[in-house]
């Protein structure tokens, strides 16, 4: 989710919550998916062959993850350049922990990783009890 916020931090300028909350519930519904797909892939093959078959999937959308255009991704819009670029120019745009800290975007995406690994987490932990 590091890699999804600072890309999409670089396109989106407001409501980031909003956009943020996206790639959540991609990784949440991700989730949910992937369990019972597996479980009827073992119920049809042993654990070797489900696990090639799983890894076959991901390889083959490799080739379309290869063709997005990541420099231009990265580079992110040219209204955020422009914001960086001025922010580089002047001092007052230097970023340091504790100037980060005192802002509500900060202790904004510091909640949404809190709350959702206690949530992912606290359901898998639930998962092994009788």
């Amino acid at each position: 989710m590091v890699a999804a916020s600072a890309l999409l931090s670089r396109w989106f300028t407001h409501r980031i919550g909003t956009v943020m909350s996206v790639p959540y519930a991609a990784v949440g519904v991700g989730m949910l998916l992937l369990p019972p797909i597996t479980q009827l892939l073992l119920s049809r093959y042993d654990w070797r062959t489900t696990y090639q078959i799983l890894g076959g999937l991901v390889l083959l959308l490799l080739p379309a993850a290869l063709l997005f255009p990541l420099q231009r991704i990265s580079a992110g819009s040219r209204h955020w350049q422009a914001v960086r670029a001025a922010a580089t120019a002047s001092a007052v745009g230097v970023w340091t922990v504790s100037s980060a800290m005192r802002t509500s975007a900060f202790w904004g995406l510091f909640a949404v990783y809190l709350f959702t690994s206690l949530a992912a987490y606290s359901v898998t932990a639930l998962g092994g009890l009788p």
